[in-house]
């Protein structure tokens, strides 16, 4: 592999491996919102 290492080219691929991550991250966060109940902390007793 003789080939140069285009610098640029795999920071924007990393950048976008980590997007896709993180949406589909915050993608299961907001589903366990949404069906998690009202909203309101649980009460202590």
């Amino acid at each position: 592999m003789s080939e140069k290492i285009n610098h640029q080219r795999c920071r924007f691929l990393g950048i976008a491996a980590m997007t896709i991550a993180t949406t589909q991250h915050l993608s299961r966060f907001g589903c366990a919102i949404a069906f998690g109940g009202s909203g309101a902390p649980a009460k202590q007793n």
